[in-house]
């Protein structure tokens, strides 16, 4: 399963970089729907990121978020906007906080059923079970 999240990772990783060097596509249905893309976007690939490659994945599609807005810039068929770049930052920040309390809810309940049993030492927990980890 991890393998086929990191290949959906980097194929994301490729289309964000495609479309930022395409042509300009207009969304004029209403009013915010290309901001609502570009955080749906980076919202998705975010979640997959940590999932896939842990939580250093933030820093990576945060990065590449700002190098693409950066470069658009200079390319002649698109247009760089800092709310774009806001949009983006919202959407990775949304899915970290989710997940990360998804993370803190799994860690505490485990904790629980650890301390309820007697296997935690001190408040100290010997061994954690990756929260990460797809129970197949």
């Amino acid at each position: 399963m991890k393998v086929l999240m990191r290949i959906l990772f980097i194929f994301l990783t490729v289309v964000a970089v495609y479309t930022s060097f395409s042509q300009n596509v207009q969304l004029d249905d209403f009013v915010g729907e290309d901001k609502l893309a570009h955080a749906g976007f980076y919202f998705f690939m975010t979640i997959l990121g940590i999932y896939a490659f842990r939580w250093y994945a933030v820093l990576w599609v945060a990065g590449l978020s700002s190098i693409l807005e950066l470069i658009q810039k200079y390319v002649p068929t698109r247009d760089s906007n800092i709310f774009d770049l806001l949009s983006n930052m919202l959407g990775i920040g949304m899915a970290s906080l989710i997940v990360g309390l998804i993370h803190f809810r799994r860690r505490r309940r485990m904790r629980e059923s650890l301390s309820a049993r007697g296997e935690a030492k001190d408040g100290i927990i010997e061994k954690v079970e990756d929260p990460f980890k797809f129970h197949t």
